[in-house]
Formats: structure tokens, sequence, C-alpha cells
């Protein structure tokens, strides 16, 4: 079973997939439109990977549309890339 940070991982990379699949279909941002879309593409994921027990789908659901929210809500589009690796660096210390 994935925990803490790598289900973390797994949340973000499956939000970032559902915003990719949002962008090239073309779907109607509305909030109501996208937590459609969101619920179908967890749910299918879900009925074909058995990911979480089918009891736990709506909360997966839920998970995925808060980071789904995050990732499309940023207003930071660039970071100096020099910079961030400097600051990882210091994390070794």
């Amino acid at each position: 079973m994935l925990k803490g940070h790598q289900l973390l991982l797994v949340k973000v990379f499956i939000a970032n997939y559902c915003t990719s699949l949002i962008e090239q279909n073309c779907v109607t941002k509305t909030k109501i439109s996208v937590e459609k879309y969101i619920s179908d593409i967890v749910s299918k994921a879900n009925d074909k990977y058995k990911l979480v027990p089918d009891d736990k789908t709506k909360e997966l659901i839920n998970d995925i549309s808060i980071f789904y929210h995050c990732l499309t809500d940023q207003k930071i589009t660039e970071i100096d890339q020099n910079s961030y690796w400097e600051w990882k660096e210091t994390l070794k210390k």
C-alpha cells in the first residue's frame, strides 16, 4: 500500500492527468462539469485498477479534486532553476 509522501505524489499525478484530459477535451470549466469529469476519470480508474476499496472511491475523488484545484489555481508560473537546485542542495546538509 502506498502511504505518506508516496500517496501524495500519486494523488498529484492523477490530478495532473485529469488536468491534461480536461484541457485536451475542452471540458467547460464550470465547477460542476470539472467535478463530474474528475469523478468519472477516478471512478473508471478505480473500477479497473482497484486503487482503493469501493467504499473509499468518493473520498479518493474528493482528494483528487482538491489536488486538481491546487494545480490549476497556481499563481507562480516559473521558478529559477539554478536557485531551486542551490536551495535543494542546502537541504542535504
